[in-house]
């Protein structure tokens, strides 16, 4: 067994320079883990150690049921139905990623932050700050939009595109959705932007009025 103390260092040979003149090898195609949304992120982290990833679980149900709470959430704008949602896709993602490169996961990697769905959303940050600003999204973007973003992605990866990374996207929405929330809860971000539906009050409002 080789020491991993002696393990090279991977260089792309490009350089990228620091203004104090510092130089490392550059961060492009390894995504933005700097960008992560944090309390996204062990919401997310929490939710796989109180229920693993579970591997018997065939992948068509993991979409319904991510697609499920994807619905729940934007009929009732609850924080519990994107924890979830988060979730399932995260899973979906990984245990898609083992098994094409026929990898044998160990308790751990069931147990933990699923790293190669990190990785794909990490992508998404890189490209988004590639395209627009590395926080843009953080200037804030409104909650239903996240929503439709997110089940419009999802609904592209039963369609098989390969266009664009529609399981990356899809989680990645949902974690905007998660962070926006959390922003907007603790005043960082006007409430102006939850502009979720309530549908399911309307609902029972409805019923109750025609029972009277």
């Amino acid at each position: 067994m080789g020491n991993e103390a002696d393990l090279g260092l991977k260089d792309s040979g490009t350089r990228q320079a620091f203004a104090g003149g510092a130089v490392r090898d550059t961060s492009s195609g390894k995504g933005r883990y700097d960008l992560m949304a944090v309390q996204a992120s062990n919401l997310l982290a929490d939710a796989i150690e109180r229920d693993p990833i579970a591997l018997e679980v065939p992948m068509i149900d993991m979409w319904e049921t991510a697609r499920f709470n994807l619905a729940e959430l934007l009929a009732t704008g609850k924080l519990d139905y994107a924890v979830a949602a988060m979730r399932e896709m995260a899973s979906w993602i990984q245990i898609k990623f083992w098994k094409e490169n026929n990898i044998t996961p160990t308790q751990d990697q069931l147990t933990h932050m699923p790293s190669h769905a990190v990785y794909r959303v990490a992508r998404v940050y890189e490209k988004g700050a590639q395209k627009y600003a590395a926080r843009n999204w953080e200037k804030g973007i409104n909650l239903a939009r996240f929503v439709d973003s997110a089940t419009r992605h999802w609904y592209q990866v039963l369609d098989l595109a390969t266009d664009e990374d529609h399981p990356g996207q899809a989680l990645w929405n949902v974690m905007g959705w998660v962070q926006t929330r959390y922003w907007i809860d603790a005043g960082i971000l006007p409430k102006s932007f939850d502009d979720m539906p309530v549908y399911k009050n309307f609902v029972a409002e409805k019923i109750m009025a025609t029972a009277l």
